[in-house]
């Protein structure tokens, strides 16, 4: 299945889920209450012109309060949520943020530790004192890295995560160029059009929550007192 379809999916399962946790979790109508009620009270504490008065300080009072209530509401579904988010989340980075190597994929390699480098997979032949990092054309996906005389067999073969030997008081790192999920018609401030997974589902993530959260609105899935 397209990268695109997966994320899109998940986007939309985890913002369906979070929807329906929240709507178990949080009372929704006391919220609304409390929210319509700091309004209120905002409006009432621009009338009054002592700020060191008594009636000021019960409005500023009871805004915290009704704020801290709605807060702790919002909490609730966290406790549910986090770990199986990181979990999925998890998943989700391991299989698409990067692209599988394979020979002629460019690569970002950096070598930290001093001494000589050799790997035959990418013509790479390199003297090092402190931290290299250079990018290098896969030859073969079938590495022989040697480093400071350890030698180390290699296989690159459709890997989709950073690639880490040690040998001999170096380290090697290749990192596979990143996985472009969607190119946008527009460029976004900082970030440009090209979005990987994390962005891709953000920016779908976003949509669904809005669509859902309005066709959910006013719907309870559970009786409150």
């Amino acid at each position: 299945m397209d990268t695109l379809i997966i994320i899109i999916i998940v986007s939309a399962m985890i913002s369906l889920l979070s929807q329906l946790i929240n709507k178990l979790l949080i009372n929704e109508k006391r919220s609304d209450e409390g929210r319509a009620r700091m309004k209120e009270l905002q409006r009432k504490v621009k009338t009054v012109t002592d700020i060191k008065s008594k009636e000021y300080t019960q409005i500023q009072d009871e805004i915290l309060d009704i704020n801290f209530k709605i807060m702790k509401q919002q909490m609730k579904p966290m406790i549910f949520t986090f770990l199986p988010y990181i979990f999925v989340f998890y998943i989700l980075a391991g299989a698409f943020a990067y692209m599988p190597l394979d020979v002629g994929t460019n690569v970002t390699v950096k070598i930290t530790g001093n001494g000589m480098i050799y790997a035959d997979c990418m013509d790479l032949n390199q003297t090092v004192n402190g931290t290299f990092v250079e990018s290098f054309i896969v030859k073969s996906t079938d590495c022989t890295i040697v480093m400071n005389n350890n030698t180390i067999n290699q296989s690159l073969a459709d890997k989709t995560e950073i690639v880490s030997n040690n040998g001999g008081g170096m380290t090697m790192e290749v990192t596979p160029p990143k996985n472009i999920v969607l190119t946008l018609p527009f460029s976004i401030p900082f970030i440009g059009n090209s979005l990987g997974w994390l962005g891709t589902y953000i920016l779908f993530s976003f949509v669904f929550s809005i669509l859902l959260s309005k066709a959910l609105k006013g719907r309870y899935l559970r009786k409150w007192d």
